[in-house]
């Protein structure tokens, strides 16, 4: 499963964390690439809906998978997750997060 994640700073140079519903731990914003969906659609769009955060791309952190990091889901099973990290900037904030009911 391709999940993207983004390193979002304002001009302050602060890092955005969003706090997860399921466990309350804070993590960067980010979440399943869907089919059809580029990389880079995918990450705007989780960090808009997360967040209410509208963010521009500058460049790739990392590409990320760890083999022993398998997470379970009811319908489609166990999946082992590669995580692709961006680098981004605040380009508007202000507005009201919209989760999709998963985040």
């Amino acid at each position: 499963m391709v999940v993207a994640y983004a390193i979002a700073r304002d001009r302050g140079g602060r890092v955005l964390l969003v706090r997860r519903a399921d466990d309350g731990n804070w993590e960067l914003p980010g979440g399943r690439v869907e089919v059809g969906e580029t990389m880079s659609a995918a990450v705007r769009r989780e960090v808009f809906e997360e967040a209410g955060i509208t963010i521009a791309l500058t460049g790739v952190s990392g590409i990320y998978s760890d083999p022993e990091h398998i997470v379970v889901y009811p319908i489609e099973g166990a999946r082992q997750q590669v995580a692709v990290c961006l680098h981004a900037r605040v380009v508007q904030a202000g507005e009201r997060a919209r989760p999709d009911g998963d985040d």
